[in-house]
C-alpha cells in the first residue's frame, strides 16, 4: 500500500513541476520547482523521474540561466515546498 501511495505521490509532483515550469518567473518561482524536485529524489524511483524531467527540461528551458542555477544550489529546497506537500498529500488522502 505504501508503495502506491509513493508512486502517486511521485506523479502528483510530476504534475505539480511540469504545470510550473512553463512559466517564466522570479527566482523564489524557481526555487519552488527546485525544492519539489529535490523532494522527489528522495522518494524510491524518484531520481529517475526527476532525471528524466531534467533531461526533457534542458533542451526546452536552455535559456533560463536564473532557473539552472537555483537548481544547482541546495540549501532551503524543503521548507520553500513544505506547502505544496501538504496541498499533494491532502489531494491523495481525499482521492
Amino acid at each position: 500500500m505504501w508503495s502506491r501511495k509513493k508512486s502517486e505521490l511521485l506523479a502528483k509532483y510530476k504534475v505539480e513541476v511540469e504545470q510550473l515550469a512553463p512559466h517564466t518567473g522570479t527566482r523564489s518561482h524557481y526555487r519552488e520547482i527546485a525544492g519539489i524536485l529535490q523532494i522527489m529524489q528522495r522518494i524510491k524511483g524518484g531520481k529517475e523521474v526527476v532525471n528524466s524531467i531534467l533531461a526533457d527540461w534542458r533542451e526546452t528551458y536552455r535559456r533560463r540561466p536564473a532557473m539552472w542555477d537555483e537548481f544547482s544550489k541546495k540549501k532551503g529546497r524543503l521548507i520553500t515546498c513544505f506547502f505544496v506537500l501538504v496541498r499533494i498529500l491532502n489531494e491523495i488522502q481525499y482521492h
